[in-house]
């Protein structure tokens, strides 16, 4: 097993190093959770994990990511830019995936956007809790300054997880080009009403 690590000097860029696979327990079974890879084989499952979750109105479009070959782009595009998409599996089936997409803050800012979703049958069980520590402690690692999310108001179990983590909500949004406090990004095309959640990581 390993863990996502930067070894980079005080004065350099971290470097993510991809998780190659950690174990979770949940109901009796043993799920996995690794780096997601620019294959087809896992751009088809991020699509398809992706567009079901989207059909239930939680991510603000019907298909964000679009088939698998849009999606293999999407992985290539963020795998380049340092970004860290992580995946859990049941078996060989992928069942969540968190997201960070690191932004081109000049030093000594690092902000990143996280995205997290599970399948239906896989949620209300603390995956989503265990998925994102995983992902926070990348982000510790990456000398990340500020993770930024975003959720739907009647997401009860979103804005839950995301205030036991440490987040405090920054602003919510009625309809897209509404004004907004620090931390919401207006190209984003999220739902007409959305809550957009902080978190500081210390200096």
């Amino acid at each position: 097993m390993s863990s996502p690590g930067s070894g980079a000097g005080a004065g350099e860029s971290p470097v993510y190093r991809p998780i190659r696979q950690m174990t979770v327990f949940w109901r009796g079974k043993r799920l996995t959770v690794r780096s997601l890879r620019a294959t087809p084989a896992d751009a088809r499952q991020l699509s398809a994990l992706t567009r079901q979750v989207a059909q239930e109105g939680w991510l603000g479009m019907s298909d964000p990511l679009g088939d698998a070959e849009h999606t293999l782009r999407f992985i290539q595009a963020s795998l380049a830019n340092g970004s860290v998409l992580l995946g859990m599996f049941d078996g060989r089936v992928l069942v969540g995936h968190l997201g960070l997409d690191r932004w081109p803050d000049p030093p000594p800012f690092r902000r990143a956007g996280l995205v997290l979703y599970l399948g239906p049958a896989y949620r209300g069980g603390g995956l989503g809790r265990a998925l994102l520590q995983i992902g926070l402690e990348a982000a510790r690692r990456l000398r990340i300054t500020r993770v930024q999310a975003a959720s739907h108001p009647a997401n009860a179990a979103a804005t839950a997880l995301y205030k036991e983590a440490g987040f405090r909500l920054q602003a919510s949004a009625g309809v897209i080009g509404d004004s907004r406090t620090d931390g919401a990004d207006p190209a984003n095309p999220f739902p007409e009403e959305t809550l957009y959640w902080i978190l500081d990581f210390a200096k």
